[in-house]
């Protein structure tokens, strides 16, 4: 408490514009005239909070917003990854080894979890669902796997592939993303 009390008496020496003192509620308030100085607002780390602070699944106890305005949010299926599977991945992953895992497709063939030995360089998100990028033993191919439908994980083995072999996740490529030409052009801003 002594610290943030010096530490608001010399913001005020530095801004005496941006902050002023209520005596009778004995806090700080920022002025009319406040303009930030340290900080760069920035609108989608605030929405981001906002949605951070709507969804339980995020923990929204843990937001930094005092006072959120009401919001609402869609909320997303949550998708539960067994922490003993993530470790045995995670570890395929740092040792550059394969794994077994316990994996449900939604491939029509294969309507029955199957046991399949991959080996696992990277982790990636489309934001809504993590994916492993690995090499498939059974495929012979490097491709993606849900890593909430790998239902168990077993056996490290030695991989059968290398990380650098992986062409489509190692290649980048631009994408240039341009709006709708039959709007105009207020619409298109």
């Amino acid at each position: 408490m002594p610290q943030a009390s010096k530490d608001l008496a010399q913001y005020q020496e530095l801004l005496p514009d941006n902050l002023r003192y209520d005596r009778s509620e004995k806090r700080y308030f920022a002025t009319t005239s406040f303009r930030p100085r340290f900080l760069k607002p920035d609108a989608d780390h605030f929405l981001a909070q906002l949605q951070f602070a709507a969804d339980p699944a995020l923990h929204g106890d843990r937001t930094w917003l005092a006072s959120p305005p009401s919001i609402d949010t869609m909320p997303v299926p949550s998708r539960r990854v067994d922490i003993a599977v993530l470790r045995m991945i995670l570890a395929a992953v740092r040792g550059q080894a394969s794994v077994e895992v316990l994996y449900q497709s939604m491939n029509e063939r294969r309507p029955e979890p199957l046991w399949r030995r991959i080996s696992p360089h990277a982790f990636g998100s489309d934001g809504f669902r993590w994916h492993i990028r690995a090499y498939c033993h059974i495929d012979r191919k490097f491709k993606d796997f849900l890593l909430s439908r790998c239902l168990q994980a077993r056996s490290l083995e030695e991989s059968a592939a290398q990380p650098e072999d992986d062409k489509h996740w190692a290649n980048f490529f631009d994408v240039k993303l341009s709006p709708n030409p039959r709007i105009g052009e207020n619409q298109q801003r």
